[in-house]
């Protein structure tokens, strides 16, 4: 066997022991020495000459809605209002939760006082916050038909729900009554959210397409693909929308931006040429959503590259060898970013230098190294920065000086970063548990 095989067959068991995807118990380990394949990139460590002032963030805000995965279409939520001192003030159950061969994976939204879930059988809830109540609850039509599907997301605009699903179809809902407005089959499953921006609704599928569909009818507007990539993690991001472009990362590495009325291409590049410093590095996909600051556009993808992009020319600002699926969180002059290597870094927006790191744990074996953690987030609310984990781990660290502050037991699985607004963080738990804290 070729030496490219065997390397790329390591990489995809790695990946899928990361995922959790497989739980049953196999043979026993091979005596011997264990060598880690995680290797830490310069570009995480910090400059010991560096300033050591304590970063000074924006002030929170009170935001009254989260509309799709980052909140906004420019996914910068920036620092969001909540007390330190968090309690549980609610919790229900969405439906169908997560198991060993099908996680839940759908982040669910805010609308005023009406959080918005999808469960695992594709069944969609409207619970009313301040009243505690199921508002409305319907089963997506054709879910059953398409086999046992997963992934998919969902995004608000203008009264109506939009909902991209792992079964090929994209719907649109009334958010009041939950009544499908429209339903429109796509060119392949989708494992992310809709990206909603006045009429536009712009979904990704894992066929490497995006595609606009018109908000009023789902008739197609415009598709554009990227080059196909045989293999990646089963999950993907909702596309950025800033001044009139799509921003989507694709599989293949590519971040593209796109005319958002014609599909039309203003510029394209290419992340999977970084460093390869764990086994899963191989894979070149993007699947942290895009985070766009006025004419910068900050992209990171698996494959150890994280890059600051003019949004108007494509022109590199900046590069640093950086890997990572979750979507740094901007506030400030300052991105926080959770490593693909457990390393939560607090970034300088005009250069990507660190200015401070913390290492959170890697393995769930310390003594073995084996079964990786898989860590989601950081959340930034109330002065606090937070990161999850699926033994149900929450940690908190000072977003000024990367300290932490506490860790909490949450009790089940968390594999969605929390969503917050109006002053409350909600949680959705892999067993289908949502749970409300202010």
């Amino acid at each position: 066997m070729k030496l490219a095989n065997i390397l790329f067959l390591v990489g995809a068991l790695t990946l899928l022991n990361a995922c959790d995807l497989f739980k049953k118990k196999g043979p026993d380990p091979l005596p011997g020495k264990r060598i880690s394949v995680i290797v830490d990139s310069a570009d995480t460590e910090v400059d010991p000459s560096a300033d050591k002032e304590p970063l000074k963030l924006p002030a929170p805000y009170l935001n009254d809605f989260w509309l799709q995965p980052g909140a906004l279409p420019v996914h910068a939520p920036q620092h969001l209002q909540l007390n330190k001192d968090f309690k549980e003030f609610m919790r229900y159950s969405i439906g169908s939760g997560g198991s060993d061969e099908q996680k839940l994976r759908v982040q669910p939204i805010l609308i005023e006082n009406n959080i918005i879930s999808v469960d695992n059988e594709y069944r969609v809830k409207s619970f009313d916050i301040t009243k505690k109540k199921v508002v409305w609850s319907k089963k997506l039509a054709n879910a059953d038909k398409e086999g046992n599907q997963f992934g998919g997301g969902i995004a608000f605009n203008a009264g109506k729900i939009y909902i991209s699903t792992g079964f090929a179809r994209v719907y649109s809902l009334n958010i009041d009554t939950g009544e499908t407005l429209w339903e429109v089959a796509l060119p392949a499953p989708s494992r992310a959210a809709p990206s909603v921006f006045g009429e536009y609704v712009i979904v990704p599928t894992i066929d490497n397409y995006i595609t606009a569909y018109s908000s009023a009818d789902g008739k197609r507007i415009w598709s554009y693909q990227s080059s196909q990539e045989s293999a990646g993690f089963l999950g993907g991001a909702n596309p950025a929308i800033a001044q009139g472009m799509v921003l989507a990362g694709f599989s293949s590495g590519e971040v593209a931006a796109l005319r958002i009325n014609n599909g039309q291409l203003r510029w394209n590049d290419n992340l999977s040429g970084g460093i390869q410093i764990d086994a899963s590095a191989s894979f070149a996909e993007i699947n942290a959503p895009i985070v766009v600051d006025n004419n910068t556009a900050f992209v990171v993808g698996n494959a150890n590259r994280m890059v600051a992009f003019n949004l108007k020319t494509g022109g590199r600002i900046w590069t640093r060898k950086i890997g990572s699926n979750n979507m740094p969180w901007l506030a400030g002059q300052y991105l926080f970013v959770l490593t693909n290597n457990a390393k939560l870094l607090a970034l300088n927006t005009d250069d990507g230098k660190p200015l401070w790191a913390s290492q959170l744990p890697i393995w769930q074996d310390s003594k073995e190294k084996r079964e990786q953690f898989s860590w989601v987030g950081p959340v930034l609310a109330g002065g606090q920065l937070m990161v999850f984990n699926q033994d149900g781990l929450m940690k908190i660290f000072n977003p000024s000086t990367g300290a932490l502050i506490t860790e909490k037991k949450l009790g089940e699985p968390v594999l969605i970063p929390p969503i917050v607004a109006n002053g409350q963080m909600f949680i959705l738990f892999d067993n289908g548990d949502l749970v409300g804290y202010k």
